[in-house]
């Protein structure tokens, strides 16, 4: 889907943890374990663990037009998402192909897509040039947060930084 380069991995602080072991190909920089396999995936599926998932990418748009932007240019009726709700679209090509999947939540200030590392530059720059005059100024914030995992309810409260939790709900996990 993405024509960048593979960028280099960052270096996840759980990979410090004893039994980490580190993750190959595209998840790499993360732990794709620690050691007990079965006990871990028992622990997340109760909702008692996380997975670490920062060396996925994190965008965002900020102004009062971002919602109705990405309407206008992916494949999600996004205009009416409202601040703590999330969806999933898709950015596709002239002809209809897959360019980029991305999870979207909105905090009422902030939209937020969550996407694999690797499409990031090529989604940022893509977004820049879509601006035209509208009201909206997309950025890269991968540096500064990181993407984690759970099939539980989240209790961060330093994943709220507009008083609404940043918490994409997989629409998928019934199936």
């Amino acid at each position: 889907m993405s024509t960048d380069p593979d960028p280099a991995p960052s270096r996840s602080p759980f990979l410090d943890l004893p039994g980490a072991v580190a993750a190959e190909g595209p998840d790499a920089g993360v732990p794709a374990h620690l050691g007990s396999l079965v006990q871990e995936q028992r622990a997340l599926a109760a909702g008692t663990a996380i997975v670490d998932l920062s060396h996925r990418a994190v965008l965002s748009g900020t102004g009062e037009d971002r919602l109705t932007w990405l309407d206008s240019i992916t494949s999600q009726s996004l205009r009416g998402l409202a601040p703590g709700d999330s969806a999933e679209t898709l950015f596709l090509d002239q002809n209809g192909r897959l360019e980029h999947a991305v999870g979207v939540l909105d905090d009422g200030v902030t939209t937020w897509l969550l996407l694999g590392a690797g499409d990031a530059g090529a989604l940022l720059a893509y977004l820049q040039r879509m601006r035209f005059m509208l009201r909206v100024e997309p950025a890269d914030r991968t540096a500064e947060l990181a993407v984690v995992g759970t099939m539980g309810e989240p209790e961060l409260p330093v994943a709220a930084p507009a008083g609404v939790p940043l918490v994409w709900r997989d629409p998928w996990t019934h199936v």
